[in-house]
């Protein structure tokens, strides 16, 4: 069984920031990814089912909704070939946690067949 641990030293993006509408990725997205990919480790993509553990720190939990970062960085690790898409993830746990040092940190884990 196959386990991504990591570290990504980068505030999380609210899906709220990443979308005009429907179809148009914002800047801030777009800058957003490209600091992100510089940021993580290259990894065997995992192609079966998987679990996702996702640790949000942001310096004001209160202020922000606790599934609004899942997708960005979902369609992040799919962007970074962790993931061969986002649709195997059969099980996902989150938190958010104050901190001054903002950033996400990760475990996806292959499962058992």
């Amino acid at each position: 069984m196959t386990t991504i641990k990591q570290r990504i030293g980068i505030k999380p993006l609210s899906i709220n920031k990443a979308w005009q509408g429907r179809r148009f990725m914002t800047k801030e997205y777009k800058q957003w990814v490209k600091d992100a990919l510089l940021l993580m480790g290259k990894q065997r993509e995992l192609v079966g089912d998987v679990s996702v553990h996702l640790d949000f720190y942001v310096k004001y939990p209160k202020m922000c909704d606790i599934d609004n970062p899942v997708k960005t960085c979902l369609d992040l690790f799919k962007k970074r070939g962790w993931l061969k898409d986002d649709r195997q993830v059969t099980y996902l746990s989150v938190c958010k946690k104050q901190s001054e040092q903002e950033r996400i940190e990760v475990e996806i884990k292959e499962l058992d067949k």
